[in-house]
């Protein structure tokens, strides 16, 4: 099927059927398919009667139709989002609905929509899933299925709705709503549409409210051992100022002679003035442990939840490890550049899910430069952590030379399949078991490295 054909029938189906789906309640589909079974049998009038119930059901849509138009209401409604939250994890929101109306309204239906957003052509032709692989041939030829679940995904969320029995003249009500959401990253609302029925109970009509809200959504994150790795301290530039305080060190350590380029608020202006000559504090140089977490973005030919399992994996290293008494930072590439640092009074690992939340995967493979970024920070590095979506020859290259400046390299391969290749130091993750796959990091727990 063409490609740009796909990009403009879906999206008017699929906004044709969410719309048509909350059009009629319960009983007004009930009557809409006793309707259409009366139109077929009822053709031969003179074989049967059941015109006459086509011909009586029809009237009471039409009367339905006709007495929902004055019935819309006027409404203020207000959305109380929580601050963030976790893909796949319930929570829960409340809305504040407000009747600006002189009569009681009754039987009413609040539905909270994100906004719609749909695929590019170029985003449909590079999503991959694990259940596109085992679709049919009509399926894959059409694409509808895997284009309706990529929208899902993009929309974040399904429709949220509740309902309210009554609601007086000029009063306020407030009820919750729960969401689960389906992605990391940015949820948009635009608005509401709330509505009551007819007076047979029938059809509705909506009135549209338009109240914008965002709400951030938070990687899975798993559990993990209490991981303590190994190597040595590095001498930092700037010294504690990293971690803990302003300036270049903590610690005092002597007085000597000034000498041009100090900086004026290492002057001792006390020793100046006895003894006549110029003198500087200096301080003790600072050493302490830091970590790099490294993560490879480049995701093409490859399942989505590869890349999505990685960021998890990622999310879950960054709580555990910026909690320590070491620094840690994260390095990846999203068209750019990115090294984030927490640790030490630096940050937490707030920011780092944040960021994470957000990341985009890759189309072009950066692996080479996420090397060089890397390798330019290898002099500081005391541990590096590698999460690669693949295992081939330029990632080891990449390894091997990291090792080769005395870095304790770690990396963690990420795999739809169960492997037997793991070894000491590389560690291959099944993305359809990841919490059994990550047992294999009690390699590096405290309690095995104390011993």
């Amino acid at each position: 099927m063409n490609g740009r054909l796909r990009t403009r029938l879906f999206p008017r189906f699929y906004k044709g059927a969410n719309t048509s789906s909350w059009r009629f309640t319960e009983s007004g589909r009930l009557v809409l398919l006793v309707l259409l079974i009366s139109g077929i049998i009822g053709l031969d009038t003179r074989q049967n009667l059941s015109f006459q119930i086509f011909a009586i059901l029809l009237s009471v849509i039409i009367l339905s139709v006709v007495s929902s138009v004055r019935r819309k209401g006027h409404y203020s409604v207000l959305r109380k989002l929580p601050t963030f939250a976790t893909v796949g994890q319930e929570v829960a929101y409340n809305i504040e609905i407000q009747n600006n109306s002189e009569m009681e309204l009754s039987n009413l239906l609040i539905i909270d929509s994100p906004t719609w957003q749909f695929p590019t052509l170029d985003e449909f032709n590079n999503y991959t899933d694990e259940r596109s692989i085992h679709e049919n041939k009509f399926d894959q030829l059409v694409g509808f299925p895997r284009w309706l679940r990529q929208t899902e995904l993009k929309i974040g969320a399904n429709d949220l709705s509740g309902k309210l029995s009554s609601l007086t003249a000029n009063s306020t009500k407030s009820i919750s709503i729960k969401l689960v959401p389906l992605r990391r990253g940015y949820i948009y609302f635009y608005g509401f549409r709330v509505s009551t029925a007819d007076t047979f109970g029938l059809i509705r009509r909506f009135k549209k409210i338009k109240v914008k809200n965002c709400l951030l959504v938070l990687p899975k994150r798993y559990a993990l051992p209490e991981i303590s790795l190994k190597g040595s301290r590095h001498n930092n530039q700037n010294g504690v100022s990293l971690a803990s305080s302003v300036g270049e060190s903590g610690e005092f350590h002597s007085l000597r002679e000034y000498r041009a380029g100090d900086p004026q608020r290492h002057v001792h202006w006390r020793s100046w003035a006895k003894t006549g000559i110029p003198m500087v504090k200096t301080f003790e140089q600072a050493f302490f442990v830091r970590h790099a977490l490294v993560l490879d973005t480049f995701t093409v030919d490859l399942p989505s939840s590869i890349f999505e399992e990685a960021i998890s994996v990622a999310a879950s290293l960054t709580s555990q490890l910026s909690d320590q008494e070491s620094l840690l930072d994260l390095m990846f590439i999203n068209k750019k550049q990115y090294r984030i640092t927490a640790g030490r009074h630096l940050g937490n690992a707030q920011y780092f899910l944040e960021t994470l939340a957000s990341l985009e995967p890759q189309n072009l493979d950066p692996i080479k430069e996420l090397g060089r970024m890397v390798l330019n920070y290898t002099d500081t590095l005391s541990n590096i952590l590698c999460i690669f979506l693949r295992w081939n020859v330029e990632r080891e290259k990449i390894v091997t030379v990291l090792r080769s400046r005395g870095v304790n390299v770690i990396v963690l391969i990420m795999s739809n399949q169960v492997s037997d290749e793991s070894s000491e130091d590389i560690i291959y993750l099944n993305t359809n078991n990841m919490r059994d796959s990550l047992k294999q990091l009690d390699r590096f727990s405290t309690d095995r490295s104390s011993k």
